[in-house]
């Protein structure tokens, strides 16, 4: 159980990163 939720809070904060990445990409394209 606990390694699980490790592996998903693992996966949302990547997720979170490239998120802002792309919104980064995007505000430097205007």
């Amino acid at each position: 159980m606990g390694s699980s939720l490790c592996s998903q809070v693992i996966k949302m904060t990547s997720i979170k990163k490239q998120e802002s990445k792309l919104s980064s990409v995007k505000l430097e394209h205007r």
